[in-house]
């Protein structure tokens, strides 16, 4: 008996230290200087401005059998003056803007914890936690063709493969676990040829839960997702128009096929013909989705809506 367990016992030592190993290389690979390196090729390739952040750490021993990834003060920027602006000014047409460079996105921290082990043995993404602090978006139209957003180069758009027998690019499977929005994340949007203006802040947004599928009915079918959403406030401006909404909670549970939503908000509507008006929201309802995909009928119990 001992000579069959004495053989195990070196099998099973001998796998864990190649993987203890395995994960003192990765660590020792995964330097600051080298992911800044990585960085700094893949921003250049893909953005016409300025990629900046304070530090970058990636941990594998004390996460196994994870990758954690974080940036600080990570930021999107473009020299002023590299698209035509606007001739008016107000908080939200100057969002972003700086004396030298204007901004599109920054955000304070980002947190990413892969499952490497998944993909190695899988091929598959395994998302564990990815966590955003103080996400600043100021998106701006300028006309038709014209947007701060095209500081992001096309650089595979154009491209196309004369090889007509080429297999198609498939995405692997996504598993997402946690994903968490944080400290007052705001969005600006403007768009002055369309008579567009939109800010969106909110408290705090969380997705929980698992999503899994290659398509919206395998996703509906398969998934366990929860989201809250705290202390929303949109405000948006159409034509002469402005509209507003204030959401207290905000909250969707999604369970192999069956959904539930609830809902508190105030709307406010501003406008030449009727002033202000305030309308009170809430509702509080589920959602049941067919087996057979959601094409068919779909059975809506609404247990409140006011």
């Amino acid at each position: 008996m001992k000579r069959l367990v004495k053989p195990f016992k070196i099998f099973f030592m001998t796998i864990i230290g190649l993987t203890v190993l395995i994960m003192v290389v990765l660590q020792l690979v995964l330097s600051e200087k080298y992911l800044s390196g990585v960085i700094d090729r893949l921003s250049s390739a893909m953005v016409d401005g300025k990629v900046s952040f304070v530090h970058v750490n990636a941990s594998v021993v004390r996460s196994f059998p994870g990758l954690n990834l974080s940036l600080d003060k990570f930021s999107v920027t473009y020299p002023k003056g590299k698209f035509p602006g606007y001739e008016e000014h107000s908080r939200l047409l100057d969002a972003g803007s700086g004396e030298e460079n204007d901004t599109l996105f920054t955000v304070d921290r980002l947190s990413l914890s892969l499952n490497y082990m998944s993909y190695l043995l899988k091929r598959s993404i395994d998302i564990r936690n990815l966590r955003v602090e103080s996400p600043r978006i100021y998106a701006h139209k300028y006309n038709d063709t014209t947007a701060n957003w095209n500081v992001f180069v096309k650089q595979f758009a154009d491209t196309v493969s004369a090889d007509d027998t080429q297999a198609p690019f498939l995405l692997p499977d996504i598993s997402i676990g946690k994903i968490v929005l944080e400290k007052s994340p705001v969005v600006v949007y403007t768009a002055p040829c369309d008579e567009i203006s939109a800010l969106l802040a909110f408290r705090r947004l969380s997705l929980k839960g698992r999503v899994r599928g290659t398509g919206l009915p395998q996703i509906i079918a398969s998934s366990n997702v929860s989201m809250q959403l705290d202390s929303l406030f949109a405000s948006g401006r159409l034509s002469s128009d402005t509209l507003s909404l204030g959401v207290d909670k905000f909250s969707i549970e999604l369970r192999k096929s069956h959904l539930d939503a609830f809902l508190s908000a105030n709307a406010y509507s501003r406008s030449k013909a009727f002033g202000l008006l305030k309308v009170p929201l809430s509702l509080d309802s589920s959602l049941d989705f067919p087996e057979e995909g959601i094409d068919d009928e779909l059975h809506v119990n609404i247990k409140k809506c006011a």
